[in-house]
């Protein structure tokens, strides 16, 4: 998903291949151990030259009772908690072992859309949306137990907490109608984790499909559909999470399609904001553009590459950071995760530290921020693909 400002100077599009991550001449099932070029970036700027290191990328499984769609950490516990369609597993990111899993107590029978999660650190709980009956469950970590069922908007399906302000923002899609606002249309609840109920809602014009927060500067990044029958494309709102107020729109350049969460992310530590726009809603046919925002001042610049981004994620501290994770994919379902370093200069510039093939798109990208693990979810395959990174010298 990707996207430009309404009424702010549009810094152009890179066309040339000379910004491709690394060759992509280069036959699709190289591999890893197949790499030649010595080196690429998402600027051409930096020098093609540029050595990387080529340590190899291990990578395990583990195997997640009801699934891992979506997945939280929390680094302090040494836990990952993984949620399927009706359950919410515990990992002992040490061990990698399962420690348990917890039956999500939905009040509609039946399989529903695998809940987003996240958690507070601070008190272990683990927040988990329920999208067909409008709640976010509360679990304590550390014991698996429920804590409180906290009603919402209508189909909550992306989270982000705010652990300055104790809030946790939730984006209920609603349901599509007729008129641009309506009590069907999404909005934004708030929770506050002191006391676990929400406090405010957030009236939104159109549907809610994402979340990402900038803690630091206190905004809320809400990708948005349309009502339907209301002309215009999608957008995204930026909002004031102190104020509650909205700060300004950006109109998306056309994706119809529901995102999954990890295609909009913040990276605090180099003030970005990175999205995804599908090749289907480019205006460069079979060209995915990832898309950066400056978040002071609202310029963007769209970088096209010729491969099928559909996943974005970043490492803001830890072992490696800055980092930057894009999953490749091809049209079979199976793809290639690409883990960039920053170089430091300009935003968009980055090196490669390593590709990995994979069987399966992720349905979630999670660096661990106290080691060198990052973990895929999967949405067909019960369980999580722990990737262990190699260093940048």
């Amino acid at each position: 998903m990707a996207f430009y400002a309404r009424g702010v100077k549009f810094l152009g599009v890179v066309l040339s291949s000379a910004i491709a991550i690394a060759a992509c001449a280069e036959a699709r099932n190289s591999g890893l151990d197949r790499e030649t070029a010595p080196g690429a970036s998402l600027s051409p700027a930096t020098p093609a030259g540029t050595s990387v290191s080529r340590g190899s990328v291990a990578a395990s499984t583990i195997s997640i009772p009801g699934g891992a769609w979506r997945l939280a950490i929390d680094a302090t516990r040494g836990r990952l908690y993984a949620a399927g369609a009706n359950t919410l597993s515990a990992i002992d990111t040490a061990t990698r072992a399962v420690l348990g899993t917890f039956a999500l107590p939905r009040r509609t029978t039946g399989t529903g859309p695998a809940g987003a999660v996240v958690v507070d650190e601070k008190s272990g709980y683990v927040y988990v949306t329920d999208f067909v009956d409008d709640d976010v469950f509360v679990v304590d970590g550390p014991t698996l137990a429920l804590v409180a069922t906290v009603p919402v908007g209508r189909g909550p399906m992306a989270l982000a907490f705010d652990e300055a302000a104790h809030q946790i923002y939730v984006a209920n899609v609603g349901q599509q109608s007729s008129r641009a606002v309506d009590d069907r249309s999404g909005s934004v609840s708030v929770i506050d984790t002191n006391t676990t109920r929400t406090v405010s809602t957030i009236a939104l014009e159109g549907h809610p499909v994402a979340l990402a927060l900038d803690a630091r500067r206190g905004l809320l990044y809400v990708p948005e559909l349309r009502a339907a029958g209301v002309a215009g494309a999608p957008f995204t709102a930026v909002l004031d999470a102190r104020s509650q107020s909205e700060v300004t729109t950006l109109a998306l350049r056309g994706a119809t399609s529901i995102p999954s969460n990890e295609e909009i992310a913040v990276d605090e530590a180099l003030d970005a904001v990175y999205a995804i726009e599908p090749a289907s809603s480019s205006s460069f046919p079979g060209a995915n553009m990832i898309m950066h925002l400056d978040p002071a001042t609202n310029e963007v610049r769209l970088l096209v590459n010729p491969q099928g981004w559909t996943a974005v994620a970043v490492r803001s501290s830890g072992p490696g950071a800055p980092r930057f994770y894009l999953f490749e994919r091809y049209g079979d379902g199976a793809g290639r995760l690409w883990i960039l370093q920053h170089l430091g200069g300009r935003v968009e510039q980055f090196i490669r530290v390593s590709v990995m093939l994979l069987a399966e798109e992720p349905t979630e990208i999670v660096p661990n921020p106290r080691t060198n693990e990052v973990y895929l979810g999967s949405r067909v395959a019960s369980q999580v693909r722990v990737v262990v990174e190699p260093a940048y010298p």
